[in-house]
């Protein structure tokens, strides 16, 4: 990707990152999502083994899903969010680059350079 010029970068694949990208792809723009680690990495790497999310499954929706019924009230635990990220990268094919640590980001002109390692 040496050299690469896109339209946008998106700095992690949790949520909001992913969220993002989908509207991004939608629209058309060229992007990647850098994930220092795996998709989700806080919720895998940052929460206790029996932590659950703090909201229903209907107020986790991303963009595009539809929640079923069967388990729009459930509090999903940290893997069943992961898991849903996961499958949502890859329903939706966003260009996530995993194990991709955003070092620094500068400006240059009208251009922004991202190093990536």
């Amino acid at each position: 990707m040496k050299d690469a010029v896109l339209d946008v970068i998106v700095v992690g694949a949790g949520f909001a990152g992913l969220a993002a990208s989908y509207h991004l792809k939608n629209h058309g723009l060229n992007h990647i999502v850098f994930e220092r680690g795996k998709t989700g990495e806080s919720w895998r790497s940052q929460r206790w083994d029996s932590f659950r999310l703090n909201s229903t499954n209907k107020l986790n929706v991303l963009p595009g899903i539809n929640c079923g019924p069967d388990n729009a009230d459930a509090f999903p635990s940290a893997p069943e969010f992961v898991s849903s990220l996961e499958q949502y990268v890859s329903s939706c094919r966003l260009p996530v680059s995993e194990n991709s640590k955003v070092i620094s980001i500068e400006k240059t002109g009208s251009f922004f350079q991202v190093t990536v390692s």
